[in-house]
């Protein structure tokens, strides 16, 4: 996370759903910033899943978009 903030350093990360069942937790997101090198303001969206045992993440899973250009 640390290189993605030096490239974007206003990164903002909303999270769209939650759900929980048994044990995994999925997270649908849609993340805004701004290249720091270009100024151009980005956006994309994606999924990430865990899955948790004895209270950790055992596994991860993820999907997320390309950067695109932000819709104004």
């Amino acid at each position: 996370m640390g290189a993605a903030l030096k490239k974007v350093p206003d990164l903002r990360v909303t999270i769209e759903d939650m759900i929980a069942e048994d044990d995994k937790v999925v997270v649908r997101n849609h993340w805004t910033g701004t290249d720091a090198a270009s100024n151009q303001r980005l956006e994309f969206s994606g999924i990430v899943i865990w899955r948790i045992a004895n209270r950790r993440i055992v596994d991860r899973w993820a999907y997320l978009e390309s950067p695109h250009p932000a819709r104004r």
